[in-house]
């Protein structure tokens, strides 16, 4: 039980570190791309 309750979470963590850096990927990209726009 605690075994899998421990799995879980671990695929919890992972998938949300994953989404962080997505998300922090696509807005640094855009921000880039805005900047980029400007000059």
């Amino acid at each position: 039980m605690s075994t899998t309750n421990h799995w879980f979470i671990n695929i919890k963590i992972t998938y949300v570190r994953f989404a962080r850096c997505t998300y922090v990927n696509i807005t640094g990209r855009t921000y880039r791309y805005i900047t980029h726009d400007m000059h």
